[in-house]
């Protein structure tokens, strides 16, 4: 991620709080304000007029940008912080043998980033809402609709490319995604499970990528394969999910059904999930087809005392800040 300066002085700030004006938070906040400093930074540095767009379906944009800003990609680039009392920096620890390793950056809240190649940017902005409480608003700007698509469509391709697992879990908060790196790949030997069940599973994996899907095809019969695990947390579900994941060319699924699991999460995942085969069959950077995105489900209904009753686990502390965002 570049921070460079441009020809043009970009401020730091784009709205910076007066103190001998004393002007209040509302003035402070003020969206169509803020929204047309924010439209004219972009016209000065770009050289053209914006319009502005909000993604209606699944929050995929910004979970783009998030992995864009920590993987420093070169295409992005910080223009400036949107309000100067407001946190526009996160911290973030990255365990590693025998260090104590601390990495900041900018947060994608109360920051305007943007994609220079495609004159395209993108904004988190907060919003004040009642009692002095902050939400924030998703903007998206960009020359117009051609220049957007291009990019999003080079964001997405980059997110196909990467060797990621797709982890969902439905929790009290909402579904919660996240996106974890398969840096080291697992072999099908390093996975200690029964051999005979092991077997099974990894045959079925393969006969579902290779097997010869003419009849179902000819029939129009969906072709379909699913993998239920059931089992105690730490008895090695994950590891069979990344072993699958890292056999395959294809990305993968690995959602944690809860007891917060209903039809609306259900909805979303397979979504996701179509959307990812789809766009990487279209672009034929990977030999999969787009109907064959396999999806892992594994139960976890959490630990019960005496009296059957659950016991609270980390999922329950899941905070609503970190909330699958559907819009």
């Amino acid at each position: 991620m570049q921070t460079g300066q441009t020809a043009l002085q970009t401020p730091a700030f784009v709205a910076s709080y007066d103190y001998r004006a004393q002007e209040g938070t509302e003035r402070y906040f003020d969206y169509a304000r803020t929204v047309a400093r924010i439209a004219g930074l972009l016209s000065d540095r770009f050289g053209c007029e914006f319009k502005l767009y909000d993604q209606a379906d699944q929050g995929d944009v910004w979970d783009g940008l998030a992995e864009d800003i920590e993987s420093d990609y070169p295409g992005l680039v910080h223009v400036a912080a949107v309000f100067d009392l407001v946190e526009s920096r996160q911290i973030s620890f990255q365990p590693k043998l025998g260090e104590t390793n601390y990495r900041m950056r900018p947060s994608v809240r109360n920051n305007l980033f943007a994609y220079p190649e495609y004159r395209v940017a993108l904004v988190r902005m907060p919003m004040l809402v009642h009692l002095g409480l902050l939400s924030t608003e998703d903007l998206i700007f960009a020359p117009d609709d051609e220049q957007l698509i291009s990019c999003l469509q080079a964001m997405q391709l980059r997110r196909t490319e990467e060797r990621n697992m797709h982890v969902y879990t439905d929790t009290r908060e909402g579904l919660q995604h996240c996106r974890e790196p398969i840096s080291q790949a697992i072999s099908r030997d390093e996975v200690v499970m029964d051999e005979t069940l092991k077997q099974q599973i990894f045959r079925s994996v393969d006969e579902f990528f290779g097997g010869d899907r003419t009849f179902f095809e000819q029939y129009q019969i969906p072709y379909k394969r699913g993998i239920l695990l059931y089992g105690k947390p730490g008895n090695g579900k994950t590891t069979l999910v990344k072993s699958i994941a890292g056999s395959v060319e294809s990305p993968v699924f690995y959602w944690q059904i809860t007891e917060y699991t209903n039809s609306e999460s259900i909805r979303e995942v397979f979504a996701a999930s179509r959307q990812a085969g789809a766009f990487g069959a279209r672009h034929r950077r990977h030999r999969f087809d787009a109907r064959f995105v396999p999806v892992v489900f594994s139960e976890h209904f959490g630990r019960r005392d005496g009296q059957g009753r659950r016991i609270p686990d980390r999922n329950d502390q899941l905070s609503a800040k970190n909330r699958y965002r559907a819009n």
